[in-house]
């Protein structure tokens, strides 16, 4: 089989197109370079095999030693459907990548290269048009304590000319120096595109580390979980001026520096490098774990610059997210995710959905702490968040708890009746936690079985809950819901049924709050102190139209009150039962 590729076009920023674009130049080979087409197989044979389609490889090892390539007879290996590694194929690792030759496989999740942590899994000195594509490489390692061999895990390149990675995975790759995932070094045009790098290991550069190069394009990749001992747990790229467009990083770590280390990315004597830098090719970076200073960006240098303008950092820039503020531009930020509509202020959740979607009706996000840290609300917009019918739990959706709530975006249910959080499979947290938000309403929804509470604010102010149930929680104080420190809320038309405390308020307990609780039913719920409601810690909330029935304590078997200025208008109490003191109030 044989196929042309066009010659390789330096792309300018406008050149990008949105996610699933075609790929515009695949192998900068010569104008009219016909590429033969090897072939190589999991049940193929490197003894009887000749590289056919009828008669395959068996090894990538094997068709790397006997392709012969150049600029003018370039070759590409076609890899089937498996897991090519030493056990399965007779793979010996690191796998050494050839000159014009092309390694493709069967799709990211379909075609997988795996070192078993004995080694890297690619190496490549001074290679010229190579290209990796459509395959996943994992568990490399680079243990040594000298330089080199303690770089790039996943991909070692040092000295290239054109060398490309698309819609690869990349992951479980554990350097001891630079680029867990990556080490791509002195060269020319590095493309990597559509490509997923994860829980990938170095000191500096957790999925990538890219240096002393020109014409860098990194576009329509996603970089998360991976870990920098030291900096840059996304990335870290040193004199070569990037352009960073349609990716998403975020939930990378950076462990050692305090003051500066982004946990995204790094960038260390670059200028002119562009980050977004156009309304619709900006990336998302954000939720990254650094520094006090540029968590998200950090640049090294006093001549460092970069256009970071039209990104998503999950809340307005500042020098905490991208650092130092006078050598990057990051203005015209965008308040929703890439993938997200801009300008839309009503986003959906649904069990059904995907946290690949875009929050859209048509196509709801699936888990609600997702669907959170794609959006933030400025102070001149509320955002809602729409949950539809259904559970949202661990086990039912991949629910990770704590959900924590954004300063004006509103989270509705559709009914308490259809939309519930469980806590049931989950010990390890509130079921929502969040501190210091503010014009926040929460309706039209059920929180139950939580193990260590259901609902915890603390320092917030303006929030409404209203037409909620918390249903069967428990806790040590305020199983269904507790109040700290917050001023100016309402509590309204809620339920509270069934929750139990070791300490004190089965259902709800405030410490040092100002707020109005009117019109709520506390139905059988059950602590040591206040069966139903705990107040202390100069609490002044009112209370008012609230019924309160069959909830137990041993001390006030509806409500416990301690160095509280509670006022009580029009509530009615009855069977409640305290077995020291109190039934009603204490």
């Amino acid at each position: 089989m044989a196929f042309t590729f066009l010659p390789r076009r330096r792309c300018s920023v406008a050149l990008f197109l949105p996610f699933g674009w075609l790929i515009l130049f695949l192998l900068p080979l010569r104008a009219g370079a016909a590429i033969d087409t090897l072939y190589v197989s999991v049940s193929g044979s490197d003894m009887q095999g000749n590289g056919t389609a009828q008669k395959p490889w068996r090894s990538v090892t094997f068709a790397l030693q006997t392709v012969q390539a150049s600029a003018a007879f370039p070759k590409a290996l076609k890899l089937s459907s498996g897991t090519f590694s030493a056990a399965a194929t007779n793979e010996t690792f690191p796998l050494h990548l050839k000159n014009y030759v092309a390694i493709i496989g069967s799709g990211a999740f379909a075609t997988i290269i795996d070192a078993g942590q004995t080694a890297r899994v690619f190496t490549g000195n001074n290679v010229q048009q190579v290209s990796v594509m459509d395959l996943c490489l994992q568990n490399g390692k680079a243990p040594g304590v000298a330089q080199a061999s303690g770089q790039g895990a996943g991909l070692w390149v040092k000295g290239f000319t054109d060398l490309q990675l698309i819609r690869c995975r990349v992951r479980n790759n554990q350097a001891e120096d630079l680029g867990g995932g990556l080490f791509v070094s002195r060269g020319s045009g590095f493309t990597l595109q559509d490509c997923w790098l994860e829980n990938n290991t170095a000191f500096n550069g957790g999925a990538l580390y890219h240096d002393s190069s020109t014409a860098t394009i990194i576009a329509g990749v996603t970089m998360q979980y991976n870990k920098a001992m030291n900096i840059g747990g996304g990335m870290f790229i040193a004199s070569t001026a990037p352009i960073i467009q349609k990716c998403r990083i975020r939930w990378n770590t950076a462990e050692q520096s305090q003051q500066t280390g982004a946990g995204g990315i790094v960038l260390q004597n670059v200028t002119g490098a562009v980050i977004g830098g156009a309304f619709d090719l900006g990336n998302d970076i954000h939720e990254n774990v650094g520094a006090q200073d540029g968590s998200q960006l950090l640049l090294f240098g006093r001549q460092s610059t970069a256009d970071a303008r039209y990104n998503f950092w999950g809340a307005l820039p500042s020098r905490r997210v991208a650092s130092p503020t006078d050598q990057i531009n990051s203005s015209n930020a965008r308040n929703v995710s890439i993938t997200a509509t801009f300008g839309a202020r009503d986003f959906y959740v649904a069990p059904g959905g995907s946290d690949e979607d875009s929050g859209t009706p048509q196509k709801p996000w699936r888990t609600i702490r997702y669907a959170l840290s794609q959006i933030f609300a400025t102070e001149l917009d509320t955002l809602r968040l729409h949950l539809r019918s259904g559970v949202y739990s661990h086990a039912a959706t991949g629910e990770n708890f704590p959900i924590q709530l954004k300063t004006r975006i509103n989270l509705l249910g559709a009914g308490r009746e259809a939309t519930s959080i469980d806590g049931a499979d989950w010990h390890e947290s509130e079921l929502i936690n969040s501190a210091n938000i503010a014009a926040v309403r929460m309706a039209g929804l059920t929180l139950r079985n939580a193990n260590k509470g259901a609902l915890l604010l603390r320092a917030c102010e303006r929030v409404q809950l209203d037409s909620l149930q918390f249903e069967n929680n428990k806790g040590s104080h305020g199983a269904g819901l507790r109040l700290i420190n917050c001023e100016n809320m309402s509590l309204t038309a809620s339920i509270f049924r069934g929750n139990q405390s070791t300490g004190a308020g089965g259902a709800l307990a405030l410490y040092g709050d100002d707020n109005e609780i009117s019109r709520n039913m506390f139905i059988d719920n059950l602590a040591q102190s206040g069966g139903a409601v705990a107040c202390d810690s100069n609490s002044t909330t009112v209370f008012t139209q609230n019924d309160f029935t069959g909830n137990r304590a041993e001390i006030g078997g509806a409500m416990y009150i301690a160095q509280s200025r509670i006022e009580l208008s029009s509530n009615r109490m009855r069977n409640n039962h305290a077995t020291l003191g109190g039934g009603a109030i204490a």
